[in-house]
């Protein structure tokens, strides 16, 4: 009985550490009214735990409307819409731009082997970002966006921060 209780605890203490890690590569994620699916953006690790110098984040999609399933972006979802491009500024740290936002700065920071976070301001506050909701207007042929809410956590504090972006027509 007892090495029962043993694997049991190893088993499921290895299934939370994949869950963990996984969750640890994820560094935020975008959601929009239009459906439930997701855009996740993680961290993209070497083998050592170092962020690849060419591709340091990847994007894709999560479509819980669906399956659950995760699909590529496309190459005008990532040209036009999701995309992004990374500079390496020093050892650990590279200034991200999503192509859709791109006067937004994002600083992508790794601070120890498998781990690294975004961070943004939002209201004027250093913080982490966790999330981005985009609320478009869907009645056109392409989707026009009225505003953009960053969502994070301040970075001194870790207190819920966010700030709503309107979107000039």
């Amino acid at each position: 009985m007892r090495s029962l209780v043993v694997l049991i605890i190893f088993t499921y203490g290895a299934a939370f550490s994949a869950v963990a890690n996984q969750k640890n590569k994820v560094l935020f994620y975008i959601q929009r009214n239009l459906n439930r699916n997701k855009i996740i953006y993680e961290a993209n690790f070497n083998k050592d735990g170092t962020l690849n110098k060419k591709n340091p984040i990847k994007a894709y999609w999560i479509m819980v409307d669906e399956k659950g399933q995760k699909e590529n972006l496309n190459y005008i979802e990532k040209k036009m819409a999701y995309g992004f491009k990374s500079q390496k500024i020093s050892s650990n740290r590279y200034i991200v731009k999503l192509n859709a936002y791109k006067s937004k700065k994002l600083f992508l920071i790794q601070k120890q082997p498998f781990e690294a976070t975004v961070y943004t301001y939002i209201n004027g506050v250093k913080s982490k970002l966790t999330r981005l909701y985009i609320n478009a207007d869907n009645s056109s042929f392409w989707p026009k966006v009225e505003y953009i809410k960053i969502e994070g956590e301040q970075k001194n504090n870790g207190l819920y921060i966010a700030e709503k972006i309107l979107v000039k027509k």
